[in-house]
């Protein structure tokens, strides 16, 4: 099954230095956004899948949410690598989460 969700892109980001992911986050309705990561999306058209919202896993996953809750889960996954013993990464780990939490400003 496959879900279609409407979604305004605020931003979106491919990550070379994070494993190569992509990065999304959307606006869903005035309280709600979309936080997208995946290493298998490509192109203009993003399909959210159900395993993506109901099952996701490290690189392939999504999930709708208040701000305050996406907010909390970019701080824990992506801000994760901000710790790597990798300097690239680290830099790149605080590039990333940087953009994705002016986001949801």
């Amino acid at each position: 099954m496959t879900n279609t969700i409407a979604f305004e892109t605020i931003t979106d980001i491919l990550s070379e230095e994070l494993y190569q992911t992509r990065y999304i986050i959307g606006k869903v309705d005035s309280k709600h956004y979309i936080y997208i990561w995946s290493t298998r999306l490509s192109g203009e058209f993003v399909e959210i899948g159900q395993d993506m919202l109901t099952s996701p896993i490290h690189d392939h996953g999504a999930m709708i949410g208040t701000a305050d809750e996406i907010r909390w889960e970019v701080e824990n996954c992506v801000g994760f690598h901000r710790e790597s013993e990798d300097e690239v990464t680290r830099e790149a780990a605080e590039e990333v989460v940087e953009e994705l939490l002016g986001a949801l400003e």
